[in-house]
Order: structure tokens, then C-alpha cells, then sequence
């Protein structure tokens, strides 16, 4: 007896796991280059993308807690696009190294030109290398675990 997979239930985990890995690299990153400082203020300048200047004056703990909240909705809303558009239109979908890469640095470049520009989030220079290194995360801890998140689930079916 076998019984067809849910695919909300995929979307949820794997947008989950995706945002749960980009989330543990933003702060170990941060950890890092900042010397130390705490890895929730990653967290409030995401909330500034909704709340503008007013997240860096308001507490740290309720910024940060929506800051994580809207990182985990900006992660799911990537996963149910690749579930739902992407794995159905294009066959690259049975390559799923290849197809995360590419959705990897689709991703970096809609946050980088879209979703970013379209924020209150304050401007924050970019470096060739900043670049690199944010395009090889969202490459890693997005990209790749949607794709083969949905390559696992599209399998199932057949």
C-alpha cells in the first residue's frame, strides 16, 4: 500500500531546512566578521526590511524574533516557487546539482537587485567579495537543499 507524499509537507521541511541552514550561516558569518557581537542584530536588520530605522531603536529580542520570523517566510516562499513553478516547468529538475546552483544565485539576485532595493533596510556597500561569499551561501543553503528537496519529492511520485 502505498501512499502519495504530501507535498505541503515537503515544502514546509524543506523550506524549513533551507531557511534553518542560511539562517545558522548569516549568524556564524556575522560571528565571525564582527568579532563576536550577538548574532541577533543579523536577525533585526532583517526586520528593518519591514520596519525601516524603527528596528534598530525598538528591542532587540522582539526586532530579532521578526527578523527570524520574516527569514522564514522569505525561505518558504523560494521553496513553494521551486515545488510549485519551477520543478514543473523545467526538466532541469533531474539534474539537481545544476538546478540548485542556478536557483542558488537566482535567488542571491533577486534579494541583491528586488528584494533588497524594494526594503527599508539601510544601504549596505557591496564588495565584489561580499558578493561571492553571499552568492556561494545562498548557492549552498538554499539552492541546493530546494532542489534536491524537490528532485526527492518529485521521485516519490513515479
Amino acid at each position: 500500500m502505498s501512499s502519495t507524499p504530501s507535498l505541503s509537507k515537503a515544502i514546509l521541511a524543506t523550506g524549513f531546512l533551507a531557511g534553518t541552514l542560511d539562517a545558522l550561516t548569516a549568524s556564524v558569518q556575522f560571528l565571525i566578521s564582527s568579532g563576536g557581537k550577538n548574532p541577533a542584530l543579523v536577525f533585526r536588520y532583517v526586520a528593518s526590511g519591514v520596519f525601516g530605522k524603527d528596528a534598530f531603536t525598538s528591542d532587540l529580542l522582539t526586532m530579532a524574533s521578526f527578523g527570524l520570523f520574516f527569514h522564514y517566510c522569505i525561505a518558504l516562499t523560494y521553496t513553494a516557487f521551486y515545488f510549485l513553478v519551477l520543478a514543473k516547468l523545467f526538466p532541469l529538475i533531474k539534474h539537481k546539482i545544476i538546478s540548485g546552483i542556478c536557483y542558488g544565485l537566482a535567488v542571491w539576485a533577486m534579494m541583491k537587485f528586488v528584494v533588497l532595493p524594494l526594503s527599508k533596510v539601510p544601504p549596505n556597500p557591496s564588495t565584489f567579495t561580499k558578493s561571492i561569499v553571499a552568492a556561494t551561501i545562498l548557492v549552498l543553503m538554499i539552492g541546493l537543499p530546494i532542489s534536491i528537496g524537490a528532485s526527492r519529492y518529485y521521485s516519490k511520485l513515479k
